[in-house]
């Protein structure tokens, strides 16, 4: 298995507030993210450590090597802090991605910061991370402009 780590921030001129509770609700996700498709919430509740936790079933549609794939995969995301996200997932064939998304209040907005540990077969890796980066960097852009303008 390879590893490596994807980072990616903006600044987003709106409250911290208001978009850390954006993020937190996941069907806003494929509001923003190019790849999603769909997202079907299966359950959510408190974790044994009393954080704030949610289930979630993506859909995805990629290409690879042209051909367009739909892959459906479960994230568990956990409020891990008070403006703090973590996002696990597992996808065949042993990709495993752990995303940490902090959001800070800063003078012209909201600082955004994602930590993206990827984990696959070394034959895969360099596909995967290049979905993973430009996809999450849309994914940034994209949350940018709409909560920017709509906040």
């Amino acid at each position: 298995m390879a590893t490596t780590t994807i980072s990616h921030a903006v600044t987003i001129q709106a409250p911290v507030t208001a978009v850390f509770d954006f993020w937190k609700v996941p069907a806003n996700h494929a509001k923003i993210h190019p790849l999603i498709v769909n997202i079907e919430e299966i359950k959510s509740g408190k974790d044994e450590d009393g954080q704030l936790y949610t289930v979630f079933e993506v859909t995805d549609r990629i290409k690879l090597l042209g051909i367009p794939y739909t892959i459906n995969y479960t994230t568990l995301m956990v409020q891990s802090g008070p403006t703090q996200l973590t996002f696990t997932t597992s996808q065949a064939p042993g990709i495993r991605i752990k995303n940490v998304m902090t959001f800070s209040s800063q003078a012209d907005g909201t600082l955004v910061e994602e930590k993206y540990y990827l984990e696959a077969p070394g034959w895969l890796m360099g596909y995967v991370k290049r979905q993973a980066e430009q996809s999450h960097g849309r994914m940034m852009e994209n949350a940018k402009a709409l909560l920017s303008n709509d906040v």
